[in-house]
């Protein structure tokens, strides 16, 4: 088996930390011929803190976000952990995204470990799925009532079903459409685009979460949530808007 390279990072937040800033920034470079990443993280639960986490890689390009509904996330060229975003791994400084959810009072401890490989361990690897519906007579155009869901959450962000158990939990209670709003990520969007279903609508979207409120949007843009000013949510607004 290949022996990783591998980075660690450790420290401590202080609720000082935060009032400077919601965000924490851990870089590291991911060599040339490198295909994976591997990203272990741990907190000071027991102290009621919380700390999110979330990627970017050298090109300065949104790789996921899994808030701290995971502990251990993967990345490569064909796959990832649900909440994050396969493709083409560039080599070069990668910047792991660290959110300040909740520090106490004495201080949060924290720990990264990250290992990079050469070939994909599959070690979190994510098989997705595309949803068929059964043929079936649909409704008359026209104008009628529908009924649906605006606002569902999926293993992408701290769901607990996939996007195929959510289309066929909606079929089974007869609903007409269903948004799929995950938090602050778009990696749901690929199996939302693969459905093939003509008896409900599955609306792509991303609940973007912020420390100081939350706010849906649907299509298929990702927005970043690094928001905190009345100035941050007017911009973000705008740019809702514009898109």
């Amino acid at each position: 088996m290949e022996e990783p390279l591998i980075k660690e990072f450790n420290g401590i937040f202080y609720p000082s930390d935060k009032e400077i800033s919601d965000y924490r920034y851990i870089s590291f470079t991911l060599p040339e011929g490198y295909s994976s990443i591997e990203i272990e993280y741990s907190f000071e639960k027991e102290k009621k803190c919380i700390i999110d986490i979330g990627i970017f890689d050298s090109w300065k390009r949104f790789r996921g976000w899994s808030g701290s509904s995971k502990s251990r996330v993967y990345i490569d060229t064909t796959s990832a952990t649900p909440g994050y975003i396969a493709g083409e791994m560039p080599p070069g400084t990668w910047t792991v995204v660290l959110g300040l959810a909740r520090i106490s009072d004495e201080g949060c401890r924290y720990r990264i470990t990250i290992k990079m490989y050469k070939t994909g361990s599959r070690a979190l690897s994510y098989e997705k799925c595309s949803y068929r519906c059964n043929e079936k007579t649909l409704p008359t155009p026209g104008s009628r009532w529908v009924k649906g869901d605006l606002h569902v959450h999926s293993i992408h962000s701290d769901g607990k079903d996939s996007v195929c158990s959510l289309i066929s939990k909606a079929l089974k209670l007869g609903l007409d459409f269903i948004a799929i709003t995950d938090h602050n990520t778009i990696s749901q969007l690929s199996e939302i685009e693969a459905v093939n279903c003509q008896e409900i609508l599955v609306i792509p979207g991303v609940e973007i979460s912020t420390y100081y409120g939350h706010i849906n949007t649907w299509g298929r843009e990702w927005f970043d949530f690094r928001r905190r000013s009345i100035e941050d949510f007017k911009s973000l607004v705008k740019e809702m808007r514009k898109k």
